[in-house]
């Protein structure tokens, strides 16, 4: 499921603009459907992401640019216990604000 658009975070040089892709494992006590609901539930509401919800593996695999600590804690208000869990950065884009111009390296720096 995909949720909204990517959001732009404004970095310190004030030009550059840049979207980092995130993807995220946690590992999440469910028991039953019902559990497994609620965590859908709660990050259908989060724009920005693709997650898959596993009953089974008692797993929650999240994609996006929403930062792991938000998606954490949406997973949490859930009132479901959240054990060890994982994050990797896959992607990051620079890019100049559309009223300055290209191309992108001339302005970000990464």
């Amino acid at each position: 499921m995909v949720r909204g658009n990517r959001c732009a975070l404004m970095t310190s040089n004030r030009n550059c603009h840049q979207s980092i892709q995130g993807e995220y494992q946690f590992n999440v006590k469910m028991s039953c459907e019902g559990c497994s609901g609620a965590v859908n539930r709660a990050l259908a509401k989060v724009e920005g992401i693709t997650y898959e919800v596993k009953l089974k593996e008692q797993q929650v695999n999240v994609k996006g640019d929403v930062p792991y600590d938000t998606i954490l804690e949406k997973i949490k208000k859930t009132g479901k216990e959240v054990g060890a869990s994982s994050s990797h950065l896959f992607e990051a884009r620079c890019w100049r604000h559309k009223s300055i111009g290209w191309p992108p390296h001339l302005v970000c720096r990464t």
